[in-house]
């Protein structure tokens, strides 16, 4: 029963050319605004994910609404390093 429903109801949407378009706009200012984000739209995406770091003894888990991680912090990076600084075992 729920299956028909399902199938009515996607049968009777409908895509319009306009939908389309500001879809694909939108997907290439979110795309544009990711290849460098500042603090705030960091923050944003952070809030959006649910991320919850917890660092714990060398060891670190990341909890997400995209998924849980944990891997072990080698060394923290100083200034502007970016390399080397955890190892991990993301899904």
């Amino acid at each position: 029963r729920r299956r028909e429903e399902l199938r009515e109801a996607i049968s009777k949407a409908k895509i319009t050319d306009q939908a389309i378009c500001d879809t694909m706009t939108y997907a290439a200012d979110m795309r544009r605004g990711l290849e460098n984000p500042d603090y705030e739209a960091k923050r944003q995406l952070l809030e959006l994910f649910e991320v919850l770091v917890i660092v714990h003894k060398r060891r670190f888990s990341v909890k997400s609404a995209i998924g849980t991680w944990d891997g072990e912090i080698r060394r923290i990076p100083r200034g502007n390093e970016k390399s080397g600084a955890v190892t991990d075992s993301c899904p």
